[in-house]
């Protein structure tokens, strides 16, 4: 994972001490040296590089730049500041730097012909990686991932066509399918591997890009349809109305079609995703901040406004001056306060505005320095002394050590994405491990098929439990019959399975009635004893039904048929889109005076309603403002036994020319 370092490296310098090392391509460079030159009367520079001929890279003067000499191949890329020898700023800026450029750089300080001072830079110009190598191993990871979610999806076949056949006596052997797993996995791995590797070391025998950019090309554009046809799987629902909010979101979080679960994989690889990338810029951010102190070691890290390097003396003698100073450095003062205030005239210049000490710290003896702006070259060793009266005294020495952010967090939070997103993969696919048919239904069917064939000849001690996705229980067999005392009151009189079950292993359910409500999971499982035997999920998927009619028309029937011979003592109510009542039935006879005067004298129901089962609604006259969803509830004692929803669909009635269909189309 070193390649997402390299990354950010590409775009970054580092200098530590007087070596500078950076990428080739970079628009410029610049290469460090301060010297005060106060006390020379004619002072001028040299930089210079021993293993050219001729060895001049720039020379500077008070008049000016004296190019004359300079090597040609520094011509035009060489420059130093206005007044770089008043200042004792003599840095070199050199342009459009090459790997050529990779030397020792030295820079002398001369005096009429004599040197006073030199300092050597080592410049280190590095070939960037090539960057088909970092997209190739872009690609390659890619394709990494997808072939770990095609293992799974291998793992899930081979899982589902296991539990079909484990019972035969003869089952299919499972250790090659196994074998193919693992080698096709593994290779993939020292494909991805050897791809990173070779782009790290910049080899010169770079293999043809095109058959993975191809294959990376194809799992992308295979990744962009899943997600785009799942989308508009989704998003169909909403905008043909033809489901309310939460029966929408029961489809979208309990479906097994794996197009959904597509979506949802990759939004909760996202989210991870996104979580991730939060976490590392926080953590990042607090390290960066954190300041170490050891005795008289502080570390911090680079990037930081400011950090104190403590100095204290108590009592303070009269007429003070304390001065803080590297020796590594010329000149080496830091820092320098007297009684009147701050003396910064022999301050070396790479502190220039980046230093400050309480305004009453000669009063306090609280002599600390404040070193803002912190460089990676401000590292080293920084002395407090104080001085009266000619004695010098030594308070304390600071070392201080400016760090750079800690690239092994980006590799540690690199692998951690890929771990999380690996496992995001294996969990969302795993799904499919447990995944059981799905039936689709129209509702208004008089019944649904839910089923679940296993072993024959089960004990008779056995007990089956149908429970939905609530974890309620929607029937009961245990000790040769069924129990419909232990089932939900809103399954009641709506199940049944097979005679003779135990005998022919036939468990499957049947529910009458289905609506969109009955839209879920259902899982069947086979207990002895209280331990589990058998589990089969199965999904039951009802559509919701929808009624279309012309404006203008004498009445129309909203549907809704359940179950028969329905207790004297329920409550029946019609609602609309805005929750208003439509019609209400009960202790046998309509209520009209609950009614809402819009629906007054428009709707009535059949006769005999709750022997037959028919909780049909009349409406009459309707017109286009009445287009909605109605929904249909019955009560008892308050509790609800039953509901749907119909969705009432009512064209504007067409005059001498067609008009155009409406944007949202009806199934």
């Amino acid at each position: 994972m070193k390649m997402f370092v390299v990354i950010v490296v590409l775009l970054y310098v580092s200098q530590h001490a007087s070596a500078v090392e950076l990428y080739e391509g970079r628009d410029s460079v610049l290469l460090a040296c301060q010297f005060s030159t106060f006390n020379l009367l004619e002072p001028s520079v040299v930089w210079s590089r021993s293993d050219l001929r001729p060895s001049t890279v720039h020379q500077h003067q008070l008049e000016g730049d004296q190019l004359k000499e300079q090597n040609q191949r520094y011509s035009g890329r060489t420059s130093m500041r206005t007044g770089a020898l008043r200042t004792g700023d003599l840095s070199l800026t050199l342009r459009e730097p090459t790997i050529r450029d990779s030397s020792t750089y030295t820079c002398s300080v001369r005096e009429g012909g004599r040197e006073v001072s030199r300092r050597e830079v080592p410049l280190q110009v590095k070939e960037p990686p090539d960057w088909r190598w970092i997209l190739l191993a872009v690609l390659d990871l890619l394709v990494l991932l997808v072939l770990l979610a095609a293992v799974c999806f291998l793992c899930v076949i081979l899982y589902e066509e296991y539990e079909e056949k484990k019972y035969r006596k003869d089952p299919p052997p499972f250790w090659p399918w196994t074998l193919a797993a693992v080698l096709f996995l593994l290779a993939a791995v020292i494909v991805f591997g050897v791809s990173v590797y070779k782009g790290m070391k910049n080899t010169e025998d770079l293999p043809p890009l095109w058959p993975w950019t191809l294959a990376a090309v194809l799992l992308l554009l295979a990744a962009v349809t899943v997600v785009t046809v799942s989308v508009y799987k989704l998003m169909k629902h909403v905008f043909t109305g033809r489901m309310s909010h939460n029966m929408f979101l029961s489809l979208l979080w309990t479906s097994r079609d794996p197009f959904l679960v597509a979506v949802k994989v990759l939004a909760a690889v996202l989210v991870l995703l996104v979580a991730v990338v939060f976490s590392d810029v926080m953590f990042n951010g607090i390290k960066n901040k954190e300041v170490s102190q050891h005795g008289d070691t502080v570390e911090v890290y680079g990037g930081r406004e400011s950090v104190l390097l403590p100095c204290e003396d108590s009592p303070v003698p009269q007429r003070p001056t304390v001065t803080w100073s590297r020796n590594d450095l010329s000149p080496s003062t830091v820092h320098q306060r007297h009684q009147e205030g701050d003396d910064l005239r022999d301050q070396n210049q790479i502190y220039s505005s980046r230093t400050s000490m309480k305004t009453d710290a000669l009063t306090t003896g609280d002599l600390s320095l404040t070193l803002s702006k912190l460089r990676l070259s401000d590292s080293g060793n920084y002395t407090c002394t104080i001085t009266s009266y000619g004695n010098e005294r030594r308070l304390r020495g600071i070392q201080l050590q400016v760090k750079e952010p800690n690239s092994d967090l980006v590799e540690f939070w690199v692998l951690l994405v890929l771990l999380i997103v690996s496992c995001g993969i294996i969990t969302g696919l795993g799904g499919f491990m447990i995944r059981g048919p799905e039936v689709e239904v129209e509702e208004g069917m008089e019944s649904v098929h839910l089923p679940f064939k296993t072993t024959p000849h089960l004990s008779e001690d056995v007990k089956v439990e149908w429970t939905d996705g609530d974890n309620r229980k929607v029937h009961v067999y245990q000790n040769g019959s069924d129990r419909p005392e232990e089932q939900d009151q809103v399954y009641r009189d709506r199940t049944e399975m097979k005679e003779d079950l135990l005998r022919t292993g036939d468990l499957s359910l049947t529910l009458k009635y289905p609506t969109v409500r009955d839209t879920g999971m259902y899982i069947c499982r086979v207990y002895k004893d209280g331990h589990l035997l058998r589990e089969k999920p199965v999904f039951l998927k009802v559509k919701g039904q929808w009624v279309e009619v012309e404006e203008g028309v004498e009445s129309v029937q909203l549907p809704f048929k359940t179950t028969p011979h329905l207790s004297e003592d329920v409550r029946v109510e019609w609602m609309d889109r805005d929750n208003r009542k439509v019609h209400v039935y009960q202790n046998s006879s309509d209520r009209p005076e609950e009614q809402h005067q819009v629906y007054r004298d428009r709707t009535e129901m059949k006769e005999d309603l709750l022997r037959t089962g028919d909780l049909s609604l009349t409406l009459k006259y309707p017109t286009v403002r009445v287009t909605g969803e109605y929904t249909c509830r019955v009560y008892k004692d308050g509790h609800l036994l039953r509901e749907k929803p119909v969705f009432l669909w009512v064209q504007e009635r067409r005059q001498t020319e067609t008009r155009a269909a409406p944007l949202i189309q009806p199934r």
